[in-house]
């Protein structure tokens, strides 16, 4: 066993990121069916609102961990940006 502190958080800290990847790519496996949902039932590939209510959503809860809502802001709009690519990529 590693006695080094700074090591020990660095791999708890990369520990975590593998699992952020995790959820990331299952993520992605949602979207992907989301985007086939949407081509076969004709409804369009961006929800705006649908959008807007996630984002607001996840600013709430983020602040509930302390997590500055600019940073959570920018995290989830490229994670949708990723999600409309992914089902734009389907048509």
């Amino acid at each position: 066993m590693n006695d080094n502190p700074l090591l020990m958080l660095r791999e708890r800290i990369s520990t975590l990121d593998l699992k952020l990847l995790a959820l990331l790519a299952e993520r992605r496996e949602l979207a992907v069916e989301v985007g086939k949902t949407k081509l076969h039932s004709h409804q369009p590939i961006r929800d705006k609102e649908r959008e807007r209510d996630m984002l607001d959503a996840m600013i709430a809860a983020a602040r509930l961990h302390s997590l500055d809502s600019l940073f959570i802001t920018r995290v989830f709009q490229l994670i949708i940006e990723d999600s409309v690519l992914i089902q734009q990529s389907l048509l």
